[in-house]
């Protein structure tokens, strides 16, 4: 997951938005990817755990994978990039900032789903959560399982990006996203990609 913050005064240093993500047990997300994050406030964002510092992007390889509508006439951009040290990153951003996981190996290397979760406030209740991500070839279509067990379809676009933005009353009563189902061309279950429990 990542580290960062795109929204008004959002980004906090990486080790204060660890310290945040620790404290709050909300993901605890899978090794490996790069957390970066330019300095904001009282925000965190969490992508693959991995490495500090900001990547540097080729620029030739950046590709669009998508704008989505989200909160009060904001948006979020996905993309995908690759560092010069040949990392293979997802990038998500709007008008404050952008933040990026980056892998070895490709984005689906390990997974077939890559994802930035974004969180403002807490630890105690959360008062903004949002997760951008991109599917693998071949998943047709998506999940989002929450902590209290119901499950929300997420919209792929065309690229298999997407923006799943967590309602106020499940931020209230503490419900989180928990895990992604992905499903492929028959309807088959494909893959789960788990989120440990939220605190």
């Amino acid at each position: 997951m990542r580290l960062t913050t795109a929204v008004g005064s959002r980004r906090i240093a990486v080790l204060g938005c660890a310290l945040v993500f620790i404290s709050a047990v909300l993901f605890a997300l899978w090794p490996r990817a790069d957390m970066s994050s330019s300095p904001p406030t009282a925000r965190f964002v969490a992508a693959t755990a991995g490495e500090k510092g900001q990547p540097r992007f080729r620029p030739e390889t950046r590709s669009d994978l998508g704008r989505f509508a989200f909160g009060k006439e904001r948006h979020v951009t996905v993309s995908t990039a690759k560092t010069f040290d040949g990392r293979d990153c997802l990038i998500e951003g709007d008008e404050q900032g952008e933040t990026s996981s980056c892998l070895e190996g490709g984005l689906f290397s390990s997974r077939k789903a890559e994802l930035v979760v974004s969180s403002m406030g807490g630890p105690e209740q959360f008062d903004e959560l949002y997760v951008a991500g991109v599917v693998a070839p071949g998943v047709r279509s998506a999940r989002l399982v929450k902590t209290d067990g119901r499950e929300t379809d997420l919209q792929l676009n065309a690229h298999g990006a997407f923006v799943y933005e967590s309602a106020s009353q499940d931020l209230t009563s503490r419900v989180y996203p928990t895990a992604l189902r992905l499903f492929g061309p028959n309807g088959r279950l494909v893959a789960t990609v788990d989120f440990p429990a939220a605190g």
